[in-house]
């Protein structure tokens, strides 16, 4: 809160200053919608403002390593879907004796 008096800060983010007292002097628990307005103006993860604790970086590192791995797998699928509508251009630029003609060349590669 950068040594702002909590009944200031309170105001400053739209939290009624008797709930934020209750939740600063007695540790009661914010609502939802008064946690998010916490984390927004304090910049702590919400992980810290209910538990106390900070996330591990082990933790962390589990979850990207997840995000990445689904990152590679979409971006797989995406490049896949523009060869095929490529190839769809293509095939609808060229004559359907071209089109029978590649066909058969593909299809002696495939035997």
């Amino acid at each position: 809160m950068d040594g702002t008096r909590p009944y200031t800060f309170a105001k400053k983010i739209g939290v009624e200053k008797g709930l934020f007292q209750y939740y600063w002097q007695k540790g009661g628990m914010p609502t939802a919608e008064n946690l998010v307005k916490i984390q927004a103006g304090t910049g702590c993860s919400i992980d810290w403002l209910l538990t106390g604790r900070v996330p591990t970086i082990e933790g962390n590192l589990a979850n990207i390593r997840f995000e990445a791995r689904s990152l590679k797998e979409a971006g797989a699928r995406i490049a896949f879907v523009n060869s095929v509508r490529k190839l769809k251009e293509i095939y609808d630029r060229q004559s359907k004796e071209k089109i029978t003609a590649l066909e058969s060349v593909l299809d002696l590669f495939s035997q």
